[in-house]
């Protein structure tokens, strides 16, 4: 495990239930971004000679950092302006396969970047973050009858998400930058 480096989280209340709604930010400003990880460290060793050592979980977190980034980056572009449990049902209807489409193409990459000896600690609590984003989808989804019924389950998301969530807390605490809401 890396040395500890604990993320501040400034959790907005709406803005993590990015991660329940396919990819599509709550009106409120963005949590702190997490500082780069470095991913080395240079050391000396007894005879006095420098040594240069990758640190596994950090270059595992950068890489998935860079991944969230560039979702991001595509989610922005099919909705620029953050839903909201005022966003009309129509219109979340509208942009969920969308930003499904980038969900699962950021999912795909994501299978393919390896998880060193060192890295599964990260590895695990990404994954077990990404199964409670894809259930907080579904309920999303599965809310859109009604204005009131996606607006009451939105507002139950985001309490899930922001009252001291483990599963936010432990990716957190491990340098996932905020971008990875949007997953």
């Amino acid at each position: 495990m890396i040395a500890s480096r604990k993320a501040t989280p400034v959790i907005a209340t709406s803005l993590s239930v990015v991660a329940l709604l396919g990819g599509c930010a709550a009106g409120a400003p963005e949590r702190r971004p997490v500082p780069p990880v470095a991913t080395t460290t240079t050391t000396t060793t007894a005879t006095g000679a420098p040594t240069t050592e990758v640190d596994p979980q950090a270059r595992y977190v950068s890489i998935v950092n860079g991944l969230c980034a560039e979702m991001k980056t595509a989610a922005s572009q099919i909705v620029p302006v953050y839903h909201s449990a005022q966003t009309p049902v129509a219109q979340y209807r509208r942009d969920a396969p969308a930003l499904r489409a980038i969900a699962k193409e950021f999912d795909r990459r994501l299978a393919a970047v390896p998880v060193p000896p060192g890295a599964q600690e990260a590895a695990s609590a990404f994954k077990a973050y990404v199964a409670a984003s894809d259930r907080g989808h579904a309920a999303a989804l599965a809310a859109t009858s009604s204005q009131a019924t996606f607006a009451a389950d939105f507002g139950r998301q985001t309490r899930y998400w922001t009252n001291n969530n483990p599963i936010l807390a432990a990716r957190d605490e491990l340098g996932f930058s905020a971008d990875c809401n949007y997953r």
